[in-house]
């Protein structure tokens, strides 16, 4: 089950309580601020290390986050599953403005991409808090809502 949100205020809205975990590199690779991971299960359902996303992590098994400090080969850092962070971004198709509240799916490499997936269900897993007219295929650290763990949605493709 989802975190219940704090109330902000009659009036005001909400804001989702940060979910954030420390969990051990183990994707052969540095893993710098902002790197987009995913966490799946192991055989007795504990969730201690993370990797690169791949395509099984899209359909909805894994946790994806981001990591909001450089944690080196085999080391342990905080990961955020949930809550607004500075999160690796890019526009595959390099033409999309990104608008707030618009979502992004997590890709199989260490960002979030603003362009729809071409291929297969993917669960959106965080929206834009910042607006962008001039997104491009660069890495961009963007500030986003991030919902890893339920995601906000999902995307299906013909």
């Amino acid at each position: 089950m989802g975190n219940i949100p704090k109330v902000v205020g009659p009036g005001k809205g909400f804001d989702l309580a940060n979910v954030d975990f420390f969990v051990t590199n183990a994707t052969g690779a540095a893993t710098l601020l902002g790197d987009v991971v995913a966490v799946a299960p192991t055989a007795t359902g504990v969730m201690t290390s993370y990797r690169v996303p791949v395509t099984a992590d899209f359909r909805g098994f894994s946790w994806i986050g981001v990591a909001l400090e450089n944690i080196p080969i085999g080391g342990t850092g905080r990961i955020r599953f949930r809550g607004q962070c500075r999160a690796a971004t890019i526009s595959t198709g390099a033409a999309t403005a990104i608008a707030a509240g618009k979502p992004y799916v997590a890709k199989a490499s260490s960002t979030l991409d603003i362009d729809a997936p071409s291929a297969f269900p993917r669960k959106y897993v965080a929206l834009a808090l910042e607006e962008d007219a001039s997104a491009s295929a660069t890495e961009t650290l963007r500030l986003v809502l991030l919902d890893g763990i339920d995601g906000f949605g999902t995307v299906w493709t013909s």
